[in-house]
């Protein structure tokens, strides 16, 4: 019985590596998957460092701690900064008018 024990705990152990390995891999996608995540993943540094790297604005799904952590919200300030600087100057092209438009 106490064999059995051990072997579902490795099991369950498996499946949770594996769904943090699937939630880490969803964030760097999309940052914003953050949000359809369980709270111990909203709480996970890695998990929301990935998320917010990806997208700035996905800090406001990430636990209260996390979001409060200056570490983070530094983090989330310079994606932002980078994404407009990212953006600054590119034109963009409405296909139904044939219209350039510049991006704000």
């Amino acid at each position: 019985e106490l064999l059995e024990e051990k072997s579902s705990l490795r099991n369950l152990k498996d499946v949770l590596k594996t769904e943090r390995e699937a939630a880490l891999l969803a964030v760097q996608i999309d940052g914003m998957m953050l949000q359809e995540l369980p709270d111990p993943f909203r709480d996970d540094e890695d998990i929301v460092y990935h998320s917010v790297l990806q997208n700035h604005a996905a800090l406001r799904h990430a636990s209260k701690r996390l979001q409060a952590d200056d570490i983070f919200s530094k983090i989330a300030g310079v994606r932002c900064l980078l994404d407009e600087i990212a953006n600054a100057g590119k034109e963009q092209t409405i296909p139904s008018a044939g219209l350039m438009v510049a991006r704000d």
